[in-house]
C-alpha cells in the first residue's frame, strides 16, 4: 500500500506483480523471442508505455514467490530474476531478452 501511495504522491507510473501468482521470473524480466508468448517485462512494457524510466515496481508477497522449474530441470524463479535487477553492477548491464 506504502508504494502504490507513494507512486501516487510522486507522479510515477507504478506496475505490480502478484508474486504467489507470477511463479517465474517472465513477468519481471521478459522471455526471449521466439517462444509463442514471448514479451518484455512489466516494468520494461510500463517505461515504453509511459515513457518515464523509472516507474515504481510493486512486487506483492515476494516471500511467497515459488520457482518454476522446466522440464529440462531449468528454474526461473522470481526472486532470481529481480536479483539481477536489484543489484546496482548487475542492474547497470542489464538486457531485456525480449528486444
Amino acid at each position: 500500500m506504502w508504494a502504490r501511495q507513494l507512486s501516487t504522491a510522486l507522479g510515477v507510473p507504478r506496475c505490480g506483480v502478484e508474486a504467489t501468482a507470477e511463479q517465474a521470473s517472465f513477468g519481471i524480466v521478459g522471455s526471449q523471442r521466439g517462444w509463442s508468448n514471448a514479451q518484455p517485462g512489466r516494468p520494461l512494457m510500463t517505461i515504453l508505455k509511459h515513457l518515464i524510466a523509472n516507474p515504481v515496481v510493486v512486487v506483492d508477497e515476494v516471500e511467497k514467490a515459488g520457482v518454476a522449474t522446466s522440464t529440462k530441470g531449468n528454474c526461473f524463479g522470481l526472486t532470481e530474476g529481480l536479483l539481477s535487477l536489484l543489484e546496482p553492477s548487475s542492474a547497470a548491464s542489464w538486457q531485456c531478452p525480449y528486444y
